[in-house]
């Protein structure tokens, strides 16, 4: 991972940190969700 970032540069690793960023968002959402439920 660390040889393709170097190469590419900030072209390859924005998409990526975008989807990261956007993946946990989601995942806290969802384990909010259900820490919810679980206290309901």
């Amino acid at each position: 991972i660390c040889i393709l970032f170097s190469h590419s540069g900030v072209d390859l690793s924005r998409p990526i940190w975008i989807l990261v960023v956007v993946f946990l968002w989601i995942f806290g959402f969802e384990a909010i969700c259900f820490c919810r439920q679980l206290l309901h």
